[in-house]
């Protein structure tokens, strides 16, 4: 790390780290949405219900029954 900040500076160092956390973040919540869906799937909870509560469209709950 101290090498890279060396060489970028710590001001782009630190830009990059937030950027890391923040995609982190961003996929994180991704993951949960999916892992809702799959729940809720399990327990027959209609399709559209399921779009409606973790924003995922008809096509990415469809996925989930391949």
């Amino acid at each position: 790390m101290r090498k890279l900040m060396e060489e970028y500076g710590q001001e782009r160092y630190d830009e990059g780290y937030e950027k890391g956390i923040k995609r982190g973040y961003a996929e994180g919540a991704n993951n949960e949405k999916w892992k809702i869906a799959r729940s809720l799937l399990a327990k027959n909870v209609p399709p559209e219900d399921i779009a409606v509560s973790t924003k995922l469209t008809m096509d990415e709950i469809k996925q989930l029954y391949r």
